[in-house]
C-alpha cells in the first residue's frame, strides 16, 4: 500500500508541475482574453485554488508561487524513482528527457486533467511544430533536445512505447500516443515493466534434445556451436538462419543451441496480449525494443521464428517511406547479442540480406537411422516392438515434430500394454498423413521378406554390388516394366552398404514456378550426399526426357540441372523408369550402370508363390501341374503384383491358395495388352 501511495506521489507531483506550466503558457502572451482567463482559473481550481485570481497579473504571480514550491517537491521524489519508469530506462536506455516525455503522453491520456488544459491552448496545432511546443512548455526542455527524445531510431518510437502520427490533426494531444497496455499499467501503478516486456519477448522453456539428435548435421552443427561460443566470449551481436522444411526441429535445435552454451533463449512475440497475430513491423519493434532490453545480459540469446512474416515487400510504417528491407537490414548490421532467425522459406530474401548472416543453414530431416532413434527415446517406457519403429522410421513423411506430437498424446493416455501403446502411436501419426491426403501407415506383420533371386535383370547384381563396395559413388539406371522391383533394389543398396535411402519422386521436386524445379533438384542432392544417403530418383524420365523434343526453356534446364547434379554427386544416385526410349542420350551415357529388369520367368513365380502361400498359411492345395500351367500363362507377372494382393491376404481369415491364383489372375488381366474376357451372359 505504502508503495503504491509512493508511485501515486511520484506521478500526481510531476501532473501538478505540468499543469502549472501549461496554464502559465497561455497567460505569456501579449494580451489575454477573459475567456482564456476563465479556462485558466477553471484548471488551477483542480489544484484547489480559488481565491485571489481577480485579474490577469494575480493569476500570474499565484502560478509562479505555486511552481516555486511544486518544482522542488517533485524533483525531490524524482520519475526515475517510479518503478515502471526506471524500469523502461534501465530497459531501453532511455534518457532523462525522454522518460518526461514518456510519463507526460502517459498521463495526457490516462485521463481529462493534462488534456483538457493543454487543448485549451490554440498555439498547440496538429502539426510537429506544435507539439514540439507543447512538449516544450509542460517539460521544460528546449525543442533540440526534444526532437532527439522523438527520433523515429530513438527508444521511445522503435520500441512501440510511443506511436507518433503524421497527418492532418487538429491538435498536438493527437499527434503522440501511449502504448495501450503501457497506459493501463501506468493507471493501475504496477510495480515494475517486466508484464511490458513479457509483450515483446518470452523465455524459452528447457528442451530433452541434444546435438546429438541431429547425427545428419554433426559438422555443420560443431561449427555453429563453436562460433556461437566464441561470439558469447568475445561479446557482440551474431545472426544466424536456420531454414528448411516444417517440422525438422529448427526452434528445438535453437533451445538445444542455448542449452549447450548455457545461455537464455527468448523468443520474440508474434502475436499480442489477447492473442492475436500481430502485424510484421510490430514484430520488428519487438524485436528491436528485445534487442535493448537485454543488450546488458550476457548470456541472452534471442529467437526470431516465421521470419517469412518479416521478409516481405516494402511497406510504409508511421507513414514514412522507409521499408521493411531497409529497416531489416539495419536491425542485422546493428545486432547487440546472438540472435537466431528461422524461416520454412527464404526465396523472400535477396543477396543484401543473405549476406548480412554470419551462417546461413539448412536443416534438412533426418535420416532413417536417426529418426528411428529420436522416436524410440521419445517412446521409451513403453513396451512398443522396435519393428513398429522400424516401420514408422521407413516413412519419409513423418518429421521430428511428428513424432514429439504423438508421443506426448502417448504419455497421457492410459495404456495398458504394448499393443494399445502400439495402437495409440500409429493412429496419431496416421492421422497426421491423412491431412495431407496420403494413406495410413499399416504394419504388415507377415511381410515376405525380400529375395534377390526374385528379379530377373540382365546383369549379375552381386558384381554390381562388389563395385559398389568397393567405391561406394555410381550412377546407376534402372529400366523395365512396372513393380519389376527396380525401387526394392535401390533399398537393397542401401541396406547392404549400411547407408540411409534418400528417394524422390518426380511429383516431390516438379513445381509451377519456374526455377524452383531446378532449386529442388539440387537440394535433393545436397541433403543426400549431407547424408551420404543412397540417392532413388523415381520417375526419372520425367526430368531426363529427350531434349530435342523440348518446347520450353525449362524443359532444358531441368535436364541440364539433374545431368550437372549427377557430375558433381559424390554418392550412389540410382534412376529408376519405366520410359527408357524417351531419355536423353546424353544422359544415359552418364550412367555407370543400366539394368534392365523383366517381368518374373516361370521358376521365379513358382517360388514367390509358394513363399505367400506358407507365410500366410493359405488352406487347401493346387496339383503341382495345373499350378505349373496356370502361372505358366501369367508371363507378365512381376513381384509388384505380389505386393498387391498382400493387403488382401492380410485382412482375410480364411484364404486358399486357389484364392491367391485367381487375384494374380486378376492382376494379370489388368495389364496393358492382355486380352480381356468378356463381360456378359453366353446362351
Amino acid at each position: 500500500m505504502e508503495m503504491n501511495k509512493q508511485k501515486y506521489d511520484v506521478r500526481a507531483a510531476w501532473a501538478r508541475v505540468w499543469l502549472l506550466r501549461l496554464c502559465r503558457a497561455r497567460l505569456h502572451v501579449a494580451s489575454v482574453s477573459d475567456e482564456t482567463l476563465d479556462d485558466v482559473r477553471r484548471q488551477l481550481a483542480r489544484l484547489r485554488v480559488r481565491k485571489g485570481l481577480d485579474d490577469v497579473a494575480a493569476v500570474r504571480a499565484r502560478i509562479d508561487r505555486m511552481l516555486a514550491t511544486s518544482l522542488p517537491a517533485a524533483r525531490r521524489v524524482r520519475l526515475s524513482s517510479h518503478p515502471l519508469y526506471a524500469d523502461l530506462a534501465k530497459a531501453f536506455a532511455i534518457d532523462a528527457d525522454a522518460i518526461h516525455v514518456l510519463a507526460f503522453i502517459c498521463e495526457l491520456g490516462d485521463g481529462r486533467f493534462l488534456s483538457d488544459a493543454a487543448r485549451a491552448n490554440d498555439r498547440y496545432s496538429g502539426q510537429r511544430a506544435g507539439l514540439l511546443r507543447m512538449l516544450s512548455d509542460a517539460l521544460a526542455i528546449p525543442e533540440s533536445r526534444l526532437r532527439r527524445s522523438l527520433h523515429r531510431r530513438g527508444p521511445l518510437l522503435s520500441n512501440g512505447l510511443l506511436t507518433l502520427s503524421v497527418g492532418n490533426y487538429g491538435h498536438a494531444c493527437d499527434l503522440l500516443d501511449a502504448d495501450d497496455v503501457l497506459l493501463s499499467l501506468v493507471a493501475d501503478d504496477a510495480q515494475d515493466a517486466s508484464f511490458y516486456l513479457a509483450r515483446l519477448f518470452e523465455q524459452a522453456g528447457p528442451t530433452t534434445l541434444g546435438l546429438d539428435s541431429y547425427p545428419h548435421l554433426r559438422n555443420e552443427l560443431t561449427r555453429l556451436r563453436d562460433y556461437l561460443e566464441s561470439v558469447v566470449r568475445d561479446g557482440g551481436g551474431a545472426h544466424i538462419l536456420l531454414y528448411g522444411p516444417p517440422g525438422t526441429g529448427k526452434s528445438e535445435l535453437a533451445r538445444v543451441l542455448a542449452q549447450e552454451l548455457g545461455l537464455q533463449l527468448h523468443l520474440v512475440r508474434s502475436a499480442d496480449q489477447w492473442g492475436e497475430p500481430i502485424e510484421s513491423h510490430e514484430r520488428l519493434q519487438a524485436f528491436e525494443a528485445a534487442q535493448r532490453a537485454l543488450a546488458s545480459h550476457p548470456r541472452a540469446m534471442l529467437l526470431f521464428d516465421e521470419v517469412e512474416d518479416v521478409f516481405r515487400h516494402s511497406t510504409n510504417r508511421q507513414g514514412s517511406a522507409v521499408s521493411h528491407k531497409s529497416w531489416i537490414n539495419r536491425q542485422l548490421d546493428e545486432a547487440k547479442l546472438p540472435c537466431i532467425w528461422i524461416g520454412n522459406r527464404i526465396d523472400c530474401m535477396d543477396d543484401s540480406q543473405w549476406r548480412r548472416f554470419d551462417i546461413a543453414m539448412e536443416i534438412t530431416p533426418p535420416p532413417r537411422s536417426a529418426r528411428r532413434e529420436l522416436l524410440a527415446r521419445l517412446c521409451e517406457g513403453h513396451a512398443i516392438a522396435p519393428a513398429v519403429f522400424d516401420d514408422i522410421a521407413s516413412c519419409e513423411a513423418f518429421a521430428p515434430a511428428h513424432y514429439a506430437r504423438a508421443a506426448k498424446v502417448l504419455s497421457r493416455l492410459p495404456v495398458d500394454d504394448a499393443t494399445a501403446a502400439e495402437q495409440v502411436l500409429l493412429g496419431s501419426l496416421n492421422e497426421m498423413l491423412s491431412l495431407r491426403g496420403m494413406a495410413p501407415l499399416r504394419r504388415s506383420l507377415r511381410r515376405v521378406p525380400f529375395d534377390l533371386s526374385l528379379l530377373r535383370v540382365d546383369q549379375p547384381i552381386d558384381r554390381v554390388m562388389q563395385s559398389l563396395e568397393r567405391q561406394p559413388s555410381a550412377r546407376l539406371c534402372l529400366y523395365g516394366p512396372p513393380g519389376t522391383g527396380k525401387t526394392a533394389l535401390a533399398s537393397y543398396v542401401a541396406d547392404r552398404l549400411s547407408r540411409p535411402l534418400f528417394k524422390r519422386r518426380a511429383s516431390d521436386l516438379l513445381s509451377p514456378w519456374v526455377g524452383e524445379t531446378e532449386a529442388r533438384i539440387a537440394s535433393m542432392f545436397r541433403q543426400a550426399e549431407r547424408e551420404q544417403a543412397v540417392l532413388c530418383l523415381d520417375e526419372a524420365d520425367s526430368f531426363l526426357r529427350d531434349r530435342e523434343g523440348a518446347q520450353r526453356s525449362w524443359e532444358v534446364t531441368q535436364v541440364n540441372e539433374l545431368l550437372t547434379q549427377m557430375e558433381d554427386f559424390q554418392g550412389i544416385f540410382i534412376a529408376s523408369t519405366n520410359l527408357l526410349g524417351s531419355m536423353d542420350a546424353a544422359s544415359l551415357r552418364r550412367f555407370d550402370f543400366k539394368l534392365r529388369f523383366d517381368c518374373m520367368d516361370l521358376a521365379q513365380r513358382l517360388s514367390l508363390f509358394e513363399a505367400y502361400a506358407q507365410r500366410y498359411a493359405l488352406r487347401g492345395n493346387l496339383d503341382g501341374h495345373e499350378l505349373r500351367q496356370s502361372l505358366s500363362r501369367l508371363d507378365q507377372l512381376t513381384p509388384g503384383d505380389y505386393a498387391a494382393v498382400q493387403r488382401r491376404l492380410e485382412a482375410g481369415d480364411d484364404c486358399s491358395r486357389l484364392d491367391l491364383l485367381q487375384w494374380l489372375r486378376a492382376e494379370h488381366e489388368m495389364k496393358p495388352g492382355m486380352r480381356r474376357q468378356a463381360v456378359g451372359f453366353v446362351a
